[in-house]
């Protein structure tokens, strides 16, 4: 530092100490700054506007990158516990992804995104049952675990036959499903195979007939 710079030093800390000075720089620094503080303060606030706004439209981006990316991580954040009818009508994009990727839903059943899933679900509802309980009480989570052949790994777990009414489609019907007419075992997924077993060898008339419709 030179002898000029430390004496220009010194002098501005002389002059920061004396008080008229410092009243002086103050009254400066208020005539100077209104303008260009008010100036500031709409820019920023037009900056905040712009933000925000683009803060949303990022956010909603970003959701349907994540649905895009996990549609089953999607639907458990954002629509947890709706079924595939009401999904397709609030969200059809992702019910689109959904069934591309053949994830399933069965009314209020959450979906299942591997064998790991579906096997956890057996644990946690319905561990014990053996295939043919298990077909009675929910027929369309069984039709589930023998489409991704995981009945071997539900007692008895040496059986052959894919379904449990094979050997007596007729016995099976009256001493498990008889409560049941003809049209609801066509209707619900699970029971269509007894129902077509039934109807190829003759026997549908032994189901219980619809009730008739009240006029």
């Amino acid at each position: 530092m030179t002898i000029e710079d430390k004496f220009e030093k010194r002098k501005q800390e002389d002059l920061a100490k004396d008080p008229e000075y410092q009243k002086q720089d103050i009254k400066k620094k208020e005539s100077k700054n209104p303008k260009l503080e008010a100036k500031i303060r709409r820019k920023l606030e037009e900056i905040a506007k712009k933000i925000n706004h683009h803060r949303g439209q990022i956010y909603e981006l970003q959701k349907e990158a994540f649905m895009y990316e996990d549609p089953l991580g999607y639907y458990r954040k954002f629509h947890s516990g709706v079924p595939k009818g009401k999904l397709c009508d609030i969200n059809q994009k992702l019910y689109r992804l959904l069934r591309e990727r053949e994830i399933v839903i069965f009314g209020e059943r959450k979906f299942f995104a591997n064998d790991e899933e579906r096997m956890g679900y057996y644990h946690a509802v319905h561990e014990g049952k053996e295939r043919g309980q298990l077909f009675i009480d929910d027929p369309v989570f069984y039709e589930i675990l023998r489409r991704h052949k995981l009945l071997r790994n539900i007692p008895p777990f040496d059986a052959e036959e894919p379904y449990p009414f094979e050997a007596d489609p007729v016995g099976f019907y009256l001493k498990n499903l008889s409560h049941l007419t003809r049209d609801q075992l066509k209707k619900t997924p699970g029971y269509r195979p007894l129902h077509r077993m039934l109807e190829k060898i003759g026997k549908l008339d032994i189901c219980a007939e619809p009730k008739p419709r009240k006029t």
